[in-house]
């Protein structure tokens, strides 16, 4: 026995006053329920500790949807929330305080609460007892939305150049194209810049706007004064601007040196002069020339951004780029407005070696490797350095004459 006597204190009084406690006012379709608890306080804002067997009455008023261009009201509007007990949710556990009220069929002060549609709703809570008639009941706007996503999200275009938007729908951790229909709509933020209809937004003058994706069913009208009412949709930003700059790349490896029958995709991209790159609509083009006997063309984009094809034989071609857009500062710094390299094309050849066969740079690298005289400087220059390291592997494999290997190598060693 110690002699310290415990004491506890329990106060019992009448509730005066509801809130609702929520982590969030905006849910989202395919995803977890949320759970929307409530407090109470009597004539002093004390809180109580628990509600725990108290009885509550949840009620869901969905808003009708309106079309914020024409003010018009829609008749069709369904509803946007549902309840969902504990025991019905496959995220969640029934919580020991309300256990027994699911049982009997009544709500607590804890629900769940499911988007189904995307739009606004009202969520109401009241005492359902007489003797708590005077005790008004708390309200809280709820908005769901659809976890949506606009595709690019940033895009820089050209004066009178159009680019196209995609709005993509996130469901259950996977991305699904929807289409523009009654429901969603794109709207432009600053039309003296851009314009947009339909997915289709066209640039007018130099600048930075957005592109808002809007749905019928949720509000967005900034003059509104409940702010809970008023959802972020998705938008993208869209800047007009000029180009500056013009690269050539050898896809899919962004290297100019390949081999005969290969299959490649010669790619010209302009850049804003913050090296922004510029999507190319169907308005412009991009010229481009390069030895066709050599890297046959099989398919050309409209505006030529893209050129697919494959190697049909050996050989070195100048690959130019041309943009009659691009400003006197490209012209000096790319030779009259344009832009070259060089593409190397060199035979396959197999090499069996230890059981295994292997693929190495061909023929002509084996005519370079054995003269004592090669310029390597002159393939470090264009970008050959992998092609070294497979040479002095063969050197090795086939026990090439030491002077030469080491000739080779020493040669090499400020590029390697």
């Amino acid at each position: 026995m110690t002699g310290e006597v415990l004491r506890c204190d329990v106060i019992l009084d009448v509730i005066d006053q509801l809130g609702v406690l929520t982590t969030t006012r905006e849910l989202y379709l395919e995803e977890a329920p949320e759970t929307f608890e409530l407090w109470a306080q009597d004539a002093q804002g004390n809180a109580f500790t628990t509600l725990e067997g108290i009885e509550f009455n949840w009620q869901v008023a969905s808003h009708r949807a309106v079309d914020f261009r024409h003010g018009e009201t829609d008749s069709a509007w369904s509803q946007v929330l549902r309840f969902l007990t504990f025991s019905e949710s496959k995220f969640h556990v029934v919580p020991k305080a309300i256990e027994k009220l699911e049982q009997s069929q009544v709500q607590g002060y804890m629900v769940l609460l499911e988007g189904i549609n995307t739009g606004s709703a009202r969520v109401t809570a009241r005492l359902p007892h007489s003797e708590y008639s005077h005790v008004p009941p708390v309200e809280v706007n709820i908005m769901v939305l659809a976890n949506l996503i606009l595709d690019p999200s940033d895009v820089y275009i050209m004066t009178g150049d159009t680019v196209n938007f995609k709005v993509l729908q996130l469901k259950q951790g996977k991305l699904h194209e929807i289409s523009l229909n009654n429901q969603y709509y794109l709207e432009i933020e600053n039309s003296a810049l851009a314009t947009i209809k339909g997915n289709e937004a066209k640039g007018l003058k130099l600048g930075r706007t957005f592109v808002l994706l809007r749905d019928r069913n949720v509000p967005h009208d900034l003059t509104s004064d409940d702010q809970s009412a008023k959802a972020l949709l998705p938008k993208a930003s869209i800047t007009v601007a000029d180009p500056k700059k013009l690269t050539l790349n050898l896809l899919p490896h962004y290297n100019w040196v390949t081999v005969e029958g290969e299959s490649h995709e010669i790619a010209l991209d302009l850049f804003t002069a913050d090296d922004h790159q510029i999507t190319l609509g169907s308005k412009y083009q991009i010229q481009s020339s390069f030895d066709e006997a050599l890297f046959y063309p099989i398919r050309r984009t409209t505006n030529g951004s893209r050129i697919a094809g494959e190697t049909v034989a050996t050989g070195t071609s100048p690959v130019n780029g041309q943009f009659d857009k691009v400003s006197e500062m490209i012209d000096l710094l790319y030779q009259s407005g344009g832009f070259w390299s060089y593409l190397l094309i060199y035979n396959n050849v197999s090499v069996l070696s230890r059981g295994q066969q292997s693929r190495f740079f061909g023929t002509k690298l084996f005519r370079f490797i054995s003269a004592s005289k090669a310029t390597v400087q002159n393939l470090g220059a264009i970008g050959c350095f992998p092609v070294f390291r497979i040479a002095i592997e063969i050197c090795m494999e086939f026990s090439m004459e030491k002077h030469v290997l080491l000739h080779f190598s020493h040669k090499l060693k400020f590029f390697i």
